[in-house]
C-alpha cells in the first residue's frame, strides 16, 4: 500500500455544490487536520438559490484552518467561465451539475486528487482523506469479477431490514444477476477513482425509495476493492475521489436527468479499462442524511437513464477507441458513441434530444483540455 509520507504530499481538493450553508465542511477540515494533511483546498460552488450565509461561512474557515477555502458565487463563476464560453452557455443555473465548474477549477489549480461530496454527506468514521489516498497510485488491491460482467457494490452494504438493494444507475435487466458468485484476485494496478460508500440513506434509485426504503448500518468488508477489467458498476458524484488524469473523461451532463454522474462513471470506466487502470470502492464511509426530495420527481428524472443505460454501455463496450491520453481516448469514445447514436433509429424524439445533449456536453468538456 501507500507510504504515508508520500500520500500526504499529494494535493487534494474537495468540491461541492450547495443550496444550504455547508457547515459540515468544519468537520471535514478538522478531520483532515487531525489526520496530518496540509495540502488541501475546499471549493464550494454556490448557486442562485444558495443560502446567503454560505459565502461568509466558507470564507471564514480560512481563519480557522491552514487550508484554502474558496466560495464561488454566481458572479465568480461567470467571471471564471469567460475563458470557456461554450461551457458557460451549456450549464444552466440552479442545478447540481454546476459542480463541473468546481472540478475544472480544482484541475486548473493542479490538484492531484479531486473529491466530490454532497452537502448531506457527513463523516462516519475518522480519516476521510486516508480512505481516498489510494487514488493516483499503484496499489496491490483485490479486484472482483463476475460471470455476468456486472457487480453491485451495494452487496457489501447491510440494510437494517436485510433487504437487497442496488446502487443508483445499476441496470434493471442485470439485477437478477446480483447474487451470483464473485471472484477475487490480487492485482497491482493504478487506481484512478475511488467511490467511498455510505451508511444511513445510501445512493439508490427512486423506485427503491418509493417501495422499500433502505437504512444501511454496516459495510461488510474491511478493505477497499476494485472492479476487474470489463466488470461494470456505476459510481456517483458523492464521496468520490478522482485522479486529475481522468477529469477530461468526467463530465456531469445537466440534460439527462439524475444520470449525470452515472453516465459519466460509465464513460470513465470504459476509458480506464483502455489504460488498464482501476476503479475502487469502499472506504471512507460517510453517513448520508439525505436532503428533502420529491421522490416522484426523482423517478421521472431517472426514467431516461433507466431505459437507456444498457444501450449506452453496449455502445461503449463495442467502441473501437484509440489514443495515448485520457483526453485523446475520450474524444475517440464520444465520437464512437455519436456514430452509434446516429445509426440508431428506435429512439423517441425526447430520447434523441437527451442523447444529443449528452454528446454535445461531453464534446465541449473534452475540448477544454490541452
Amino acid at each position: 500500500m501507500l507510504e504515508k509520507d508520500k500520500t500526504k504530499e499529494k494535493k487534494f481538493a474537495i468540491v461541492t455544490t450547495t443550496i444550504n450553508n455547508p457547515t459540515l465542511l468544519d468537520d471535514y477540515a478538522a478531520d483532515s487536520l487531525n489526520s496530518g494533511y496540509g495540502n488541501l483546498s475546499f471549493i464550494v460552488v454556490g448557486d442562485k438559490k444558495t443560502d446567503p450565509a454560505a459565502k461568509g461561512f466558507v470564507n471564514g474557515l480560512n481563519e480557522k484552518y491552514p487550508f484554502e477555502f474558496i466560495y464561488m458565487d454566481p458572479n465568480d463563476q461567470i467571471s471564471y467561465l469567460k475563458k470557456y464560453p461554450s461551457l458557460e452557455t451549456f450549464l444552466p443555473w440552479n442545478c447540481v451539475q454546476r459542480r463541473n465548474v468546481g472540478i475544472l477549477y480544482a484541475y486548473e489549480k493542479k490538484a492531484d486528487i479531486i473529491i466530490t461530496i454532497d452537502d448531506d454527506n457527513f463523516i462516519a468514521v475518522p480519516g476521510f482523506l486516508d480512505g481516498h489516498a489510494l487514488v493516483d497510485s499503484q496499489n496491490d488491491i483485490k479486484h472482483l469479477k463476475s460471470d455476468s460482467k456486472w457487480l453491485n457494490i451495494c452487496d457489501f452494504l447491510e440494510d437494517k431490514n436485510e433487504r437487497e438493494f442496488f446502487v443508483r444507475g445499476f441496470p434493471i435487466s442485470e439485477r437478477k444477476m446480483s447474487r451470483l458468485p464473485k471472484y477475487e484476485c490480487q492485482l497491482n494496478r493504478k487506481v484512478v477513482v475511488n467511490g467511498g460508500l455510505w451508511l444511513g440513506d445510501p445512493d439508490i434509485d427512486a423506485i427503491t425509495r418509493l417501495t422499500s426504503p433502505i437504512d444501511v448500518y454496516k459495510y461488510s468488508r474491511n478493505d477497499n476493492f476494485a472492479l476487474d477489467k470489463d466488470v461494470w458498476c456505476p459510481f456517483n458524484s458523492q464521496n468520490t475521489a478522482l485522479s486529475s488524469e481522468v477529469i477530461p473523461a468526467y463530465f456531469l451532463s445537466p440534460h439527462i436527468g439524475r444520470f449525470d454522474d452515472i453516465w459519466a462513471s460509465y464513460f470513465v470506466k470504459r476509458v480506464a479499462d483502455y489504460f488498464n487502470h482501476s476503479i475502487a470502492f469502499g472506504f471512507p464511509l460517510v453517513k448520508q442524511e439525505r436532503n428533502d426530495h420529491n421522490l416522484w420527481n426523482d423517478l421521472e428524472l431517472e426514467l431516461f437513464g433507466n431505459k437507456n443505460t444498457e444501450r449506452l454501455v453496449e455502445w461503449m463496450r463495442s467502441a473501437k477507441i484509440t489514443g495515448n491520453t485520457y483526453k485523446d481516448v475520450s474524444l475517440s469514445l464520444i465520437n464512437e458513441i455519436k456514430d452509434k447514436f446516429m445509426n440508431s433509429d428506435d429512439l423517441t424524439t425526447e430520447e434523441r434530444e437527451s442523447f444529443e445533449k449528452f454528446i454535445e456536453g461531453y464534446s465541449i468538456w473534452i475540448n477544454l483540455f490541452r
